[in-house]
């Protein structure tokens, strides 16, 4: 009787989740309609390609509410006024093999009387992967309410490829993966860039692509799960003394180690014992 019982529970929670699963996944959204347009650069699209973008946006007085809305195709980190807001936004595409998500940022505490300069770094996978359908272009939409006024991205906004970024040689990610390894070189920086005060103006405006539901990226749906949490650095203790020798000892890395009785993290007599010679000899190495 028992096992009938639980082969009926079985049954009933495959069959909600089937259910839940033929559901749209954009059921519910009842966002307003979208005002900004996509926009990138006029370089054709390329994997691994790495684009800029700054707006410089005035306000009367310090916001009481200012919710954004941010598509990208594939990746972004957003800065205002100089901080990191978001790192790494962006789910990769998409609910639909057609459709793309959205993220909603809430701004409010960012933002300040005054000119607010808005930069966004974004990452064009340009290819598929196992986990993304991509889109064939790279693009950025930034849709903001701001008590009531709308910020919106478009031809305004300034935007350029990032000049540092490049492609490695091989071996490279195998094709389960849409992103690439990356090259970066820091003397092409352009130092300051996601910064107040720094001069765009030799930079081209940005290229729209029109307003959302447009191809290639189609339907917005917003992200079902959070953004990452990045808490920054954190005040810490130093570890124990005779802690930080064994782990400068496993730092090491040899072939063979082993400790025991470990009591809270901090190892309550000498029973580390590290083969030093066997991994010299094994690694090819003699000193």
């Amino acid at each position: 009787m028992l096992s009938k019982k639980i082969n009926i529970i079985i049954s009933l929670t495959i069959v909600s989740i089937l259910i839940l699963a033929s559901l749209p996944v954009h059921a519910g959204d009842k966002a307003p309609s979208w005002k900004a347009s996509w926009i990138s650069v006029t370089t054709p699209p390329a994997p691994n390609q790495w684009i800029c973008y700054r707006k410089i946006v005035r306000l009367d007085k310090a916001p009481r509410q200012a919710l954004a809305r941010i598509g990208a195709d594939s990746k972004y980190w957003l800065w205002i006024n100089g901080k990191l807001v978001v790192f790494e936004g962006q789910l990769k595409r998409g609910p639909t093999p057609q459709d793309t998500y959205y993220d909603q940022v809430d701004l409010t505490k960012h933002l300040q009387k005054g000119d607010n300069t808005i930069a966004v770094l974004l990452w064009y996978f340009g290819k598929h992967g196992f986990s993304h359908k991509s889109s064939g272009q790279a693009g950025l939409v930034f849709d903001a309410t701001i008590d009531g006024t709308r910020l919106l991205s478009d031809t305004s906004w300034k935007a350029m490829v990032h000049p540092s970024f490049g492609n490695t040689g091989k071996p490279r990610p195998n094709k389960r993966l849409p992103e690439s390894n990356i090259r970066f070189d820091a003397a092409k920086e352009p130092v300051g860039w996601q910064q107040p005060g720094f001069d765009d103006s030799s930079w081209p405006e940005a290229v729209s692509y029109g307003m959302p539901p447009c191809a290639p990226w189609n339907k917005l749906i917003k992200r079902p799960i959070p953004l990452w949490k990045d808490f920054g650095l954190k005040s810490y203790v130093n570890a124990d003394a005779k802690l930080r020798r064994l782990l400068r000892i496993l730092d090491i890395l040899p072939l063979q180690w082993r400790y025991r009785n470990v009591t809270n993290g901090l190892p309550t007599r000498e029973t580390l014992s590290v083969d030093l010679e066997a991994w010299r000899r094994r690694a090819g190495r003699t000193t």
